[in-house]
């Protein structure tokens, strides 16, 4: 049941997400288009990692969003959160991370605004705190 818990609650980032991005409407349709997808429906009712991926991805977007836009420590702990969850939930995680740092460091280096660099170099630096020396990936050995 706990992959179930993760899946309803990776409904409200969908809703904040959608909001962000395309106002009340795109809010239900980021919903609707979870709520029916049948990978989540699949992954919801699984003992498998998958929905505490998207569980932790979509949190995870509007973390960083949220810290692009205003950088506090506060933000930053919860994007350096996500990131350690995301290291220690599923090995594919790498990918993303890579990604999103490459895009996040092409941010801070020709970013418009001193305060898009600024946020950027934010992200940066709870990402690498979210990637500590001590942290163990999954499937790791110990």
């Amino acid at each position: 049941s706990l992959s179930a818990v993760f899946s309803i609650a990776t409904y409200p980032a969908m809703y904040f997400a959608g909001r962000r991005l395309a106002g009340r409407f795109g809010a239900w349709a980021a919903v609707l288009a979870f709520a029916t997808s049948p990978f989540a429906f699949r992954y919801a009712t699984e003992t498998r990692m998958y929905s505490i991926v998207m569980f932790l991805v979509a949190w995870g977007y509007l973390a960083v969003v949220r810290t692009l836009e205003k950088p506090t420590i506060g933000r930053g702990a919860v994007v350096a959160l996500v990131v350690a969850g995301l290291l220690y939930t599923h090995n594919w995680s790498y990918y993303l991370l890579l990604t999103v740092g490459i895009v996040m460091l092409l941010r801070a280096l020709r970013g418009r605004t001193p305060e898009a660099r600024r946020g950027a170099w934010w992200v940066i630096g709870a990402m690498a705190v979210g990637v500590t020396p001590g942290a163990r990936p999954a499937g790791a050995s110990p």
